[in-house]
């Protein structure tokens, strides 16, 4: 048996177990992030709120919420976003500034990305929605 093939075998090498955050955890990481949505949110702040290291807590981030910090802030900013526009009327380059977006662009790429739409043609059609549903609601 040569060198290379005794190393690194699935079969020997232990399996590592999943760290998972505890609830309260989780919780002051939520909050944090809800807080926080408008600003730049750094990896090593969120990880700072729980006293991890950088690399411990994108681990246990990723076994705890199924996605990586980045893009639970994403989704979370989506759907603020989300709020707003089906709120009020206000330009999407003043949601995207509210949502921490670094400008208009970058807002419409990541909904794009996470709804699947971009933002003018997805407030157009909530718009519309709420419309025929006004129309035919009962008096």
């Amino acid at each position: 048996m040569s060198f290379i093939e005794n190393r690194g075998c699935s079969t020997t090498t232990p399996a590592r177990r999943r760290v998972f955050m505890e609830l309260w955890q989780a919780r002051c990481v939520q909050v944090y992030v809800a807080v926080h949505l408008h600003s730049k949110i750094k990896l090593g702040d969120l990880a700072r709120v729980n006293d991890f290291s950088r690399c411990k807590f994108n681990r246990t981030f990723k076994a705890s919420f199924g996605c990586t910090p980045g893009q639970y802030v994403r989704r979370k900013r989506i759907a603020h976003a989300q709020k707003l526009m089906a709120m009020c009327g206000e330009p999407l380059r003043q949601i995207a500034a509210e949502c921490g977006f670094a400008n208009q662009s970058h807002f419409s790429h990541c909904f794009r990305k996470v709804v699947g739409e971009s933002p003018a043609i997805w407030r157009t059609r909530r718009c519309k929605i709420l419309q025929e549903t006004q129309r035919s609601a009962p008096e």
